[in-house]
């Protein structure tokens, strides 16, 4: 017996197949169940019209999304192409590139420059002695009391002092290490390199970028500021701690230090460091760092050399202008690929979405290759598209106006190709690197130029105005194109309470699926309805048929 949906039902009388409400021919034989899916499937046609609707609706907002996530990518390369001094890149040469390293900013001008580095600015470095003391059988990794022979209780205590060359105290930081029995070297170290500097004079803190490390083949500490200039980096021991050679401490043991007869602490001071001085241009000028800046130019020294000369000359780098405005074309080249693919892809109406049990009857290739074909001809013709296909390819055709005269892309290299091409723009290099050359001013204002201040509301909306460069213009174009497309299909990621126009229209569809639903469930209950009527009026026929056989038999 195969159940179907609950249905109406009443109490059970003589005659009746008990309280069975809904149940697929049992009395009269028929495949009810079979029957009932054969008419919904008649009385569905509607709904599944409206399902396969909504996901084509799905399908086609998600394209437009990815347009329009394509539209902003494009948008923000034109931020940077639409800015005059995107284009007015320096570059520096150098008659001696071992000595310097120069880089150009937008700020330079061109010009000469000379440089000698009479030295380079270095750190305060203090770099230990052979280690003291160790034992015989022990080795570095070991604890320090046991390569010391120090108590596993000792605590080690010394300090890092940081003075200018006069001795005027700077920093002062004090490092303490207990337990000697557990710690290593390397302990050592991190505690170095944690250590917490404090200005004597106002008691802040302060970071001189105090860095040790401890080189296991030459078995020696080195202790260097990560700051420049004129420092002194001293270490001094606190504490020390008696064991079997006697009195030892951090800097006595590790660094190698003599101790002192009166004071029984070592102390060690280390190589001072320098600050780096120049004679630019004449002028003698000193650093705490080997990088400074100086005419929209950043200096990085490499060596000093003061008998030697080295010659900055800075021109305009017009292969980096080169590499923008082909940087621009294939952006645009390749956002009207895009574009112009997705208004002339194939529509293919026998491949409607697919339903659930559609799916169901099908392998996942299959399932891929019939979607590949459904979602084709998403944005086929469509009218948002072609708008915006034609302003762009109108954006960069329209010559424009620079100091009263009219400059095209086709001045500097740039056509567009062949009918077919649909638009896209092709670029002659050698005529491009020809007019940069030329007039780079020019070939910026191609692009970059903007309608002077102050220019009425209505030319500055007009995003075809013959002053506005062609990335301006782009930049404009693309910016109301943007905002249609997400009046047609929302913000990227925005699914509930979309009011975009296709959102508008998913919603509209899910509430007529949902009533549709609820009277294709009414239909069906009537249908069970119906026949679970049909199977106990045909019980009741067959008991009363066979009472009337007993009663006449039983007159026989």
């Amino acid at each position: 017996m195969v159940f179907g949906p609950i249905g109406a039902g009443g109490s059970a009388g003589p005659g009746d197949i008990g309280d069975v409400r809904h149940f697929s021919g049992l009395v009269s034989g028929l495949d009810t169940e079979g029957i009932i899916k054969k008419l919904m499937a008649v009385q569905r046609k509607p709904l599944d019209q409206l399902l396969r609707d909504k996901q084509w609706l799905a399908w086609q907002r998600e394209a437009y999304r990815e347009v329009n996530r394509s539209l902003l990518a494009f948008r923000d390369a034109l931020s940077a192409l639409r800015l005059s001094g995107t284009y007015r890149q320096q570059k520096a040469l150098l008659s001696r590139d071992d000595l310097v390293g120069v880089t150009a900013t937008g700020a330079a001008v061109p010009g000469v420059h000379s440089l000698r580095v009479n030295r380079l600015a270095k750190p305060a470095t203090v770099v230990g002695n052979a280690i003291a003391g160790r034992l015989a059988g022990t080795a570095p990794t070991d604890p320090l009391g046991k390569q010391f022979g120090i108590a596993d209780t000792a605590t080690l205590e010394f300090t890092l002092t940081l003075t200018d060359p006069s001795g005027n105290p700077l920093g002062k930081a004090t490092v303490t290490v207990t337990d000697a029995g557990t710690k290593t070297i390397a302990d050592i170290v991190q505690a170095i390199n944690a250590a917490a500097f404090t200005d004597p004079n106002t008691k802040q803190p302060v970071d001189f970028g105090v860095r040790a490390s401890y080189d296991p083949t030459l078995d020696r500490l080195f202790v260097q500021t990560r700051q420049m200039g004129n420092l002194v980096l001293t270490l001094e021991d606190v504490t020390t701690a008696t064991g079997a050679s006697g009195d030892v401490g951090v800097v006595a043991t590790l660094f190698g230090a003599p101790v002192d007869s009166a004071t029984g602490k070592a102390k060690l001071t280390g190589t001072p460091g320098q600050t780096a001085e120049v004679v630019l241009d004449g002028a003698t000028l000193t650093f705490a760092d080997n990088r400074f800046a100086a005419f929209g130019l950043d200096f990085v020294l490499k060596g000093a050399d003061a008998g030697a000369e080295t010659t900055i000359t800075v021109v305009r780098d017009t292969e980096a202008i080169v590499d923008r405005v082909l940087d621009f074309v294939k952006r645009y080249n390749d956002l009207l690929d895009d574009l112009n693919r997705r208004l002339t892809e194939p529509r293919y109406r026998d491949y409607p979405p697919l339903l659930d049990d559609e799916k169901a009857k099908m392998s996942e290739k299959q399932i891929e290759e019939w979607e590949k074909r459904a979602k084709s001809g998403l944005l086929a013709r469509d009218p948002l598209l072609e708008r915006l296909v034609t302003e762009m390819r109108r954006a960069v055709t329209t010559p424009v106006v620079i100091g009263g005269q009219t400059v095209s892309l086709a001045d500097i290299g740039i056509t567009t190709g062949n009918w077919w091409d649909r638009g896209r723009l092709v670029v002659d290099e050698g005529k491009l690197r020809a007019a940069v050359a030329e007039d780079p001013e020019r070939v910026a204002a191609l692009l970059s130029q903007k309608l002077a201040s102050g220019a009425p509301d209505a030319e500055n909306r007009d995003p075809f105005h013959p002053q506005k460069g062609l990335a301006v213009r782009l930049y404009d174009v693309v910016g109301a194109a943007i905002n249609r497309f997400v009046d047609r299909a929302g913000r990227d990621g925005v699914a509930v309470g979309d009011q975009s126009v296709l959102g508008r229209a998913l919603t509209r569809l899910d509430g007529r699926i949902n009533e549709l639903t609820r009277r294709l469930k009414a239909i069906e209950d009537r249908y069970w309805r119906e026949f679970t009527a049909m199977e106990k009026a045909i019980q009741r026929a067959n008991v009363q048929s066979l009472w009337l056989m007993q009663a006449f038999g039983g007159g026989a």
